[in-house]
């Protein structure tokens, strides 16, 4: 059994892809992950990350990200973000909802020494209520 990416790697690109999400920078939050990374999201399912930070971007005027704790799996390449997501919309409309995303990391060669890049980020949060406020801003 080949040993596990220092845990702490990747809780480092958790918080490097909040502060990313912060500033509203798709470029760099793009570069987190692997090329066949993919985003699963309650809103529009299974996507390629790229497209998925470019509908994101392109239904955004702004987000503000309030960190509440970052989980490491001490036995799998996971990491879990609980924060705060304060979300302007194009029409100008803010939703704030707390969000958990979960985080896998793309598998890595023992000699690797590049940072971790993710492979999947999985979004939870109720929808319902953002549903209710503000219907499907995405369409």
């Amino acid at each position: 059994m080949r040993p596990a990416m220092p845990v702490h790697s990747r809780a480092d690109i958790v918080r490097r892809y909040l502060h990313a999400l912060d500033a509203g920078d798709t470029r760099e939050i793009v570069k987190l992950f692997a090329p066949e990374g993919e985003v699963i999201s309650p809103f529009l399912g299974r996507m390629g990350a790229a497209a998925f930070f470019a509908k994101l971007a392109e239904s955004s005027q702004n987000s503000e990200i309030t960190p509440i704790d970052v989980f490491a799996s001490l036995t799998e390449p996971r990491v879990a973000a609980y924060f705060r997501y304060r979300w302007t919309l194009k029409d100008g409309s803010v939703i704030t909802f707390d969000c958990c995303d979960i985080f896998d990391f793309a598998p890595q060669p023992e000699d690797d020494v590049t940072l971790p890049r993710i492979a999947r980020m999985t979004i939870i949060y109720d929808t319902a209520p953002i549903r209710d406020e503000v219907g499907d801003k995405y369409a």
